[in-house]
């Protein structure tokens, strides 16, 4: 049950940073609750090992759709966007291991250090949103120019993270 609920605080953050990305309010909608439905039930069939780990970039392809869907910009936006938001919840994760991985050694049970941290992931997401960041990321991807590099870096830093 721990991990459902620490799922569902990944999804939740993930879905508000792309919201704050395109500068619009999360909405309780059909496309927002497939995505929702649709990754817990894929995280469940990857835990269950009935699909591979292997194919768990096709969550990717997911949230893509859902963007696309939810913002109807063009697919190029979308994709960058979605791409940027995941670099910002990792290196919001990677910032929040790093203090609480202390914790594990107290508390003892690597689900609830992974539910504090996807907490206090999610409450960053959410307690950011209003002071003109997500704006600047925004407009800064959107030029051509600096789309390539910041792709490259978002590609460099996730692989860090998964290394990690």
């Amino acid at each position: 049950m721990i991990k459902e609920i620490y799922w569902v605080a990944e999804i939740l953050a993930i879905i508000i940073c792309i919201h704050n990305l395109f500068g619009q309010k999360v909405k309780i909608n059909i496309p927002t609750a497939l995505f929702i439905i649709v990754d817990l039930i894929y995280m469940n069939l990857m835990d269950k090992e009935i699909i591979s780990r292997n194919v768990f970039f096709l969550i990717y392809v997911v949230f893509i759709i859902y963007g696309y869907m939810e913002f109807e910009d063009k697919i190029g936006i979308i994709v960058i966007q979605s791409i940027v938001a995941l670099v910002i919840i990792s290196v919001i994760q990677m910032i929040v291991y790093f203090p609480c991985s202390i914790l594990i050694s107290y508390i003892g049970n690597e689900s609830i250090f992974v539910l504090i941290s996807h907490v206090i992931t999610l409450t960053t997401v959410l307690l950011t949103k209003n002071i003109g960041i997500y704006k600047g990321i925004f407009e800064l991807t959107t030029k051509k120019d600096l789309l390539i590099w910041i792709c490259i870096s978002g590609g460099l830093l996730w692989m860090g993270y998964c290394i990690y």
